[in-house]
């Protein structure tokens, strides 16, 4: 194909070759119709108008030339798909491989940005905000060899995909930036300590489903081979008995292991309570959580017994059953604790000798920044459940963040949490509360590190 010289209105000339002006050619909305052909607008008597700037959404969807080609071929052969399927390999069209959806930024969102982008005034002008979706082969809630290797592929894909985005943005005049998956941090801007991980909770403002990564809390070397919950191995099992060991240094501490992790994630606490798939607990007043509980310390501390040095540290099992008790639960774990308000009001009218002799040895009882996606049951908001802690005078210690109470889309969590420590107030209880990072975004980070902090504080 040869040249062609293409005059603009203004009397500038552009050369262009053949394949630009034939029929596989870029489109362009001066010369719309097939071949570069269209009309003069002066021929008309009409003033010719500049094109407007595109938008965001028009940069994004717009027509390429691959798509004009394959659309252009679909008109002129027959059949066209059948052919288009085998010069092009029947390529997948794009809802099955990936969703991409353009939206304004929550005003909610708009502060967390500003953190994430110091650079640049998110309030100053309009923001778009462009989500991603991928879709996976194996299912994504399990670990496996395969999982990990579909996760590194689409990670690549992504950051390869979002990197195309912006460049086609900038070079129509817009910014644009994406957050690395890696790191939970800008790609292209300035570094910043500020982070939006693919679990973060604030993600919900953009129609996504976060499931509370909540307890995912198991020995180090099962974490270590999840993905997501390698990121917090340093809160494994085994580091929190350490832990809780340093703030009781003169007491047992018992680490109580949920004994099911659903999608080797979620810590659903069946043997206290009924649980669902998410860990979420349907509470009720009976006393089979404090039985399970009398009969864990007793079983433990028969073993103990039998693997301790009797001469040198004397009968552990007789004396770990007489020692006062301090229970403690920490995110989802709460909902144990909570099951326990309820045992103990069913326990006024189904009397255990055993499970009583527990109860009158529990002195503190500590919520750790409590909650689980369930909807409801965070915290106990029943005057009745309540009722017991008063004439036990068992203290009451909460201890929550942002992460949770101040969690715009899980709202319930903070007002139930209001009405169990205001009600427990009007009863008499013996109740303290602290937040921690009140002021700060709210992220996973400060949710486990009430862990270290809720006894540094006291």
């Amino acid at each position: 194909m040869g040249e062609v010289q293409y005059t603009e209105d203004q009397g500038a000339s552009t050369i262009r070759n053949g394949r630009e002006i034939s029929l596989f050619g870029p489109k362009d909305l001066r010369v719309p119709l097939p071949g570069n052909v269209g009309v003069v607008p002066i021929d008309f008597g009409v003033t010719p108008v500049a094109p407007e700037r595109p938008k965001t959404c028009d940069v994004l969807s717009r027509e390429t030339n691959s798509d004009r080609y394959h659309n252009i071929l679909a008109q002129f052969l027959s059949p066209p798909e059948e052919l288009l399927n085998e010069a092009f390999g029947g390529v997948p069209g794009p809802p099955t491989i990936l969703e991409c959806i353009a939206q304004d930024c929550p005003d909610l969102m708009k502060k967390d940005f500003q953190d994430l982008f110091p650079a640049r005034n998110i309030f100053g002008d309009p923001l778009t905000v462009i989500t991603l979706t991928q879709k996976t082969d194996n299912d994504m809630t399990y670990w496996s060899e395969d999982v990990d290797i579909e996760r590194e592929e689409l990670t690549g894909q992504f950051v390869m995909t979002a990197r195309k985005i912006c460049r086609a943005l900038q070079e129509a005049g817009y910014w644009a930036d994406f957050i690395d998956p890696c790191s939970g941090r800008p790609s292209l801007g300035p570094y910043t300590n500020a982070t939006l991980l693919e679990t973060d909770e604030r993600y919900r403002h953009f129609g996504f489903t976060i499931e509370d990564l909540g307890c995912c809390k198991d020995f180090p070397e099962a974490m270590m081979k999840h993905r997501d919950n390698r990121r917090y191995v340093q809160w494994n099992l085994e580091n929190m008995a350490t832990l809780m060991g340093k703030h009781f240094p003169t007491a047992h501490c018992i680490v109580v292991r949920p004994n099911r992790l659903q999608y080797l994630t979620f810590s659903c606490y069946d043997n206290f309570v009924e649980s669902n798939d998410m860990g979420a607990p349907t509470h009720e007043f009976s006393i089979t959580a404090l039985e399970h509980m009398h009969a864990l310390l007793s079983t433990l501390s028969v073993r103990l017994n039998e693997k301790t040095d009797k001469a040198k540290y004397g009968p552990v099992a007789t004396g770990m059953m007489e020692l006062p008790v301090v229970l403690i639960g920490f995110s989802k774990g709460c909902v144990v604790l909570n099951q326990f308000l309820y045992a103990m009001k069913a326990l006024e009218v189904a009397p255990d000798d055993d499970v009583s002799e527990l109860v009158r040895r529990i002195k503190a009882m500590y919520w750790l920044d409590g909650g689980h996606s369930g909807g409801s049951n965070t915290w106990v908001t029943k005057e009745a459940a309540m009722k017991p802690l008063k004439h036990l005078e068992i203290k009451v210690y909460i201890h929550v963040t942002p992460y949770q109470v101040l969690c715009n889309s899980r709202p319930w969590i903070g007002k139930e949490e209001k009405v169990f420590r205001e009600t427990l107030k009007k009863l008499g209880v013996d109740v303290t509360r602290k937040i921690y990072h009140e002021d700060e975004p709210a992220s996973l980070e400060m949710h486990f590190g009430v862990l270290k902090e809720f006894k540094e504080a006291a």
